[in-house]
């Protein structure tokens, strides 16, 4: 009774502590502790939760000292213990509890509550064979199946961690299933977990026949919890990987008849059905199987369509499938003589279909199967099915959906491929008309929905990026002047955000507008769209590729750095994130799930974006705003780089990008004739029929950016080393014959190796970047980052040749025999050249770049990213020179105590020569620095002129007005402003307008509403704002060039702090 009453007050004691945790008011906690710590020091957990506050308003060193303290004390309590498992968890030291866990258990190893913990602490760090050993020692004190089960899933994810078909994976899985098959034979399984779980041991060792065998015994009544017909699609499973086609084939029939609409029920049927014809031993190959699936799949169809009428639509489809896989089987030549024809079938359910949202999607995948002849009778009958009024518009919402399905299908089965550059455009305006002109069908959408039409403007996107891509190769293709792309761009931008605040929910809209600010490298403008987004937890890896990198790319550190830490912080949770579902499947039984769980966890851990957004963020860090080679240092050292572990496994990198989020308009490709086959390694989800091959959990990265990042992390290696052979420089006390400490000598070879590597490196990455398109693809270009620019140019070269300075600034101080004196002068005057080509490389940059809307062009992108490269470049050599600094300062005021034999003449030639270059380095980026200004200078100017230009753009592709906007742009005298705009600070303009000069403009109104009455929940649409927009992109330039002038500003100051 004593004890209870203890334990009641010490909680009351403590719930203000969390409290006032939870609230996040860290100083009330840390007194409230106090308070209960005057009353009972010796209570751990208030002193873990000290420790907890104290971790959590910055004072880690004085948190991790009091956590030494307590766990030396070796605390059993559970409160203390959680405690201290909330502590290691937010430093991310999960190792930890899994020893504060076992330090308890060996004070009480009977304590059932104790030994779960601890398992759960070995589960948080994949510790299997330890979760194995505590499972059984939890049955031992405690005979429950769940803990039997968790030493049997312990041993499955143990053989889950072996090569495939590999002697121990087979032993492990031996073993499990007969710890199993024990439990089943003493009839001591209970639960439907247990179930599952054997059902799932017998199918990693592909005995489907006792798995059948399983389903046909008692135990099957012990699966109530899973979805209807589980156990049957198991047993169709189970059949297809066995071959007993004919078991399956009858299973699929029951289920059709039951779920007339479960699309996986026709996949199966069919497939099943073709491998019962190819495994006939009737050497005539009778068709007689063939059209007997026929007709059950009419037959099904006809009683669908007379009860359900357009309720289901799988039973349309079905003979579309079937022709489908027989493609895959190689098997078309059947298809006619046994009376389908895909275009009967893709019209008849169009036809009944049309109509609905989903139409085009569900016939997507078959469009390729159509005859070339039979094509444009398809769209043309589809065509007659739109109702539409005089001015070619649909009358109804229903008329609408058949409108965009036509337009869809026909672009699908008929694309544009010798449309000029004037025929996009020409399409691109009928299709934001019909956008403009349909806003009253999509008006009764609530604020959250997609709109109705948006699908065209989609489309009217589409066919602008396709001009946007003529255009871009230079190919005049008629006599007709063209408007020009960054006229265009300012169109399209501007329509597409006013389309974003009309459907706020389209997430379509918004990837295209972060597209088209990409392609010519505004990505400042993209902030409140990709905000909008609300991208979060694994969309940071599958849709990371939008923004983040092209960002960076542009010069928005900014922008940049705050993507690169919310995605870098998701990365580094992921482990505790996904370890507590795994306790939870644990503790709740859902025991299959848990490789899933593992499997998701290691695709996270070998993501190439991960692993490039780390590698970027490091070098921003040190290279964007540190002025000082102390505070270089200081980076370093928080980053912790070691030259010789940290070495990424490139070959295990997968891509997890969803490449599949954007909609486009290219139709499925058909399979390969001879492709049919079943998928039975995930024997969850039905056959797969014909798909391409993908690596197992993610698709292979693109060579270009593994190789990129390969020579990312060498370099980051490369300074790490740079930084431990600088230190045992300076700290060394014992040389030795060559005048080097064994801590410098280790350095020392650690450093000319990672620096070899680089050299490896450059020579093998250039051969993949040196392959380039000739043409820009507009569809794709600003989807993700512009790899081969950073191998193809001379950055890389520039960092060698500076790491090659400092070997021989060492090598010559340290004054021995391998000392290469000799070169120290060539290797300076090499580093002069390789500045000199980034120099060179920074002022292309700075003369292609077009830093205003009204002249930007594609080619910014490419500009921006030159300048980034090059002044990142600059940075990191410029933290190698201040390691050469540091080896000649010590060399020049050598400790009294110092008994090292100087060569003297050699290493003053050395101070000599570094002293020259460091003021010749300073007065060549000084000389970059008015550049840049003046560029921005002329930047802010040319967006005052252009704001009138902006105002009178007319949202239409190709007018005959623009020529005055492209004479507009042409001419450099244009100064012509009213004082009043000209006084208006940029933050105004882009919030306030310039005197809503809109009005004056030519604006679309919709037909259909004038003279209407509005309904009461009609969404009105927005009206575009190309000044805003134009201004928009505008500030992100200026942006741009403010960033990387702070950042040469930076440098200078650096290089100031290394002088001699």
């Amino acid at each position: 009774m004593k004890g209870s009453v203890d334990d009641s007050v010490v909680e009351r004691r403590l719930r203000p502590i969390y409290d006032w945790l939870d609230l996040g008011n860290t100083r009330k906690a840390i007194q409230e502790c106090d308070k209960v710590l005057k009353k009972q020091p010796g209570l751990s957990c208030a002193k873990v939760l000290r420790c907890l506050a104290l971790l959590r308003s910055g004072k880690a060193e004085d948190a991790r000292q009091g956590i030494a303290q307590v766990v030396a004390s070796k605390p059993t309590d559970d409160s203390s213990l959680q405690a201290l498992t909330i502590y290691y968890r937010e430093i991310h030291e999960l190792d930890k509890i899994c020893e504060v866990y076992e330090a308890a258990v060996k004070n009480q190893p009977k304590n059932e509550e104790l030994l779960s913990h601890l398992f759960m602490s070995y589960v948080r760090v994949g510790n299997f064979k330890k979760q194995q050993q505590t499972a059984m020692t939890l049955y031992k004190v405690k005979p429950k199946n769940p803990y039997y089960f968790w030493a049997v899933i312990s041993i499955v994810m143990q053989a889950k961690e072996e090569p495939e078909g590999s002697s121990d994976q087979r032993m492990c899985l031996t073993l499990a299933e007969r710890m199993v098959e024990k439990f089943y034979k003493e009839g001591k399984l209970e639960a439907e977990a247990e179930v599952l779980a054997y059902l799932y041991v017998l199918e990693l060792q592909k005995k489907y026949l006792d798995a059948l065998e399983i389903l046909d015994s008692d135990l099957r009544e012990k699966i109530t919890q899973q979805p209807a017909n589980f156990v049957q699609l198991k047993r169709i499973n189970y059949h297809l990987a066995q071959q007993q086609w004919q078991q399956a084939h009858a299973i699929c029939k029951e289920l059709i008849a039951l779920q007339r609409d479960n699309w996986q029920h026709y996949e199966s049927f069919c497939f099943s059905l073709i491998k019962i014809y190819q495994s006939s031993s009737d050497s005539n190959c009778d068709k007689s199987i063939l059209e007997e699936g026929v007709s059950f799949l009419r037959d099904n169809l006809k009683d669908t369509e007379s009860r359900h009428n357009t309720k289901y639509r799988a039973p349309f489809l079905a003979l579309l499938e079937l022709v489908w896989q027989m493609r895959a089987a190689g098997l078309e030549d059947l298809v006619v003589e046994l009376g389908v024809r895909a275009e009967d079938e893709m019209l008849a359910y169009l036809s009944k279909f049309g109509s609905k949202w989903c139409a085009f999607s569900d016939v997507r995948r078959f469009l390729l199967l159509l005859p070339s002849d039979s094509v444009g009778v398809l769209v043309t009958k589809l065509k007659d099915c739109v109702n539409l009024d005089d001015k070619g518009l649909p009358i109804d919402v229903p008329a609408l959906y058949r409108h965009l399905t036509w337009l869809q299908v026909k672009r699908c089965l008929m694309p544009d491929v010798n449309f000029t550059a004037s025929d996009h455009l020409e399409e691109a305006d009928k299709f934001l008309f019909m956008y403009n002109n349909c806003h009253h069908l999509a008006c009764q959408t609530v604020a959250t929905d997609i709109r109705r039409n948006d699908i065209y403007l989609l489309l009217s996107t589409h066919s602008v990026l396709s001009a946007l891509s003529l255009l871009s190769a230079e190919r005049p293709d008629s006599a007709e002047k063209m408007p020009s792309a960054s006229l265009l761009v300012i169109k399209l931008a501007g329509i597409l955000e006013a389309a974003i605040a009309s459907s706020r929910a389209n997430f379509q809209l918004k990837l295209l507008l972060l597209q088209l600010y990409n392609m010519i490298g505004a990505c400042g403008a993209c902030r409140v769209c990709y905000e909008s987004l609300e991208i979060k937890s694994v969309q940071l890896d599958t849709l990371g590729n939008v923004l983040a990198l092209q960002a960076l790319d542009a010069g928005h550190y900014d922008l940049a750095s705050s993507i690169f830490s919310t995605t870098n912080s998701f990365f580094v949770s992921a482990a505790k994130d996904t370890g507590e579902p795994m306790i939870q499947a644990y503790r709740y039984g859902s025991l299959t799930r848990i490789p899933e769980f593992r499997e998701f966890r290691e695709r996270l851990e070998r993501s190439v974006h991960f692993a490039t957004v780390t590698a970027e963020q490091m070098l921003l860090e040190l290279t964007h705003s540190v002025s000082s080679h102390k505070a270089a240092v200081s980076v370093l050292e928080q980053q912790r780089i070691d030259p010789v572990a940290d070495k990424t496994d490139y070959a295990s990198l997968v891509c997890n990008t969803d490449k599949s989020v954007k909609i486009h308009w290219l139709p499925t490709p058909l399979p390969v004739p001879g492709s049919l086959y079943i998928n039975t390694e995930s024997l969850s989800s039905h056959a797969s029929v014909g798909s391409t091959s993908e690596r197992r959990g993610g698709a292979q990265p693109d060579a270009a950016v593994v190789e990129e990042l390969k020579l990312r992390n060498v370099t980051l290696r490369l300074l790490g080393a740079g930084l431990q052979l600088t230190k045992h420089k300076e700290t060394s006390t014992s040389p030795l014959t060559n005048g080097c400490s064994v801590s410098e000598v280790s350095s020392l070879q650690q450093y000319s190796d990672v620096l070899a590597e680089l050299e490896s490196l450059k020579l093998s990455s250039q051969s993949i970047a040196d392959v380039e398109e000739e043409r820009i693809d507009c569809s794709t270009l600003g989807t993700s980052r512009n790899v081969g620019c950073y191998a193809r140019g001379s950055f890389v070269d520039c960092i060698l040749r500076h790491g090659n300075l400092l070997l021989m600034l060492h090598n010559c101080c340290a004054g021995g025999k391998t000392a290469e004196v000799t070169y120290t002068r060539d290797t300076a005057q090499a580093c002069k050249e390789g500045v000199n080509d980034l120099l060179v490389a920074a002022t292309a940059g700075l003369r292609e770049l077009h830093a205003s809307a009204a002249t930007a062009v594609l080619a910014n992108t490419r500009a921006l990213l030159l300048l980034h490269h090059a002044l990142q470049t600059v940075g990191i050599i410029t933290v190698m020179l201040g390691f050469c600094s540091a080896i000649l300062r010590a060399v020049k005021r050598p400790g009294k105590k110092s008994k090292k034999k100087i060569d003297a003449p050699a290493q003053l030639e050395c101070l000599e020569d570094f002293s020259w270059y460091i003021t010749w380095l300073e007065a060549e980026l000084g000389s970059l620095q008015p550049a840049l200004q003046e560029k921005l200078s002329i930047a802010k100017e040319n967006s005052r002129n252009s704001i009138n230009l902006y105002s009178k753009i007319v949202p239409k592709f190709k007018n005959k007005d623009d020529q005055a906007f492209e004479n507009s742009t042409a001419s450099s005298d244009n100064n012509e402003l009213e004082s009043s705009v000209a006084s208006l600070g940029l933050a105004d303009r882009l919030t306030n307008g310039v005197e809503k000069e809109e009005t004056k403009n030519e604006k679309y109104v919709p037909n259909e509403t004038e003279g209407k009455e509005p309904l009461k929940d009609s969404l009105e649409p927005v009206l575009p704002d190309f000044t805003k927009t134009g201004l928009m992109i505008d500030a992100s330039y200026q942006e741009s060039l403010s960033n990387l002038k702070a950042s040469l500003t930076a440098k200078l100051k650096y290089i100031s702090t290394i002088k001699l």
